[in-house]
């Protein structure tokens, strides 16, 4: 928590994305999957000690690479420019 004045308080939060990536049936190109750090920002209020009310912001980093394969299941072929599909 940043701060708080009587009932309203600003949230706070760093966090680190971990991912799980499974290509598509037939790919037999490569890739690399990274996770990153993010952050979380809000507003909340607290209406009573047993609740409160949030909103939330949440900023999440996560990068991807794909290597040029042959076709997958679907005939697309996947090539790899600047970590995008084309």
């Amino acid at each position: 928590m940043i701060y708080r004045w009587n009932e309203f308080y600003i949230p706070l939060g760093f966090n680190y994305t971990a991912i799980r990536f499974t290509p598509a049936a037939g790919y037999t190109g490569g890739y690399e999957y990274f996770g990153g750090f993010g952050a979380q920002l809000g507003l909340g209020l607290q209406v009573s000690d047993a609740l409160s009310l949030e909103m939330m912001s949440r900023a999440s980093a996560y990068s991807l690479r794909v290597n040029q394969g042959t076709s997958n299941a679907n005939g697309m072929t996947p090539a790899a420019i600047d970590g995008e599909f084309r």
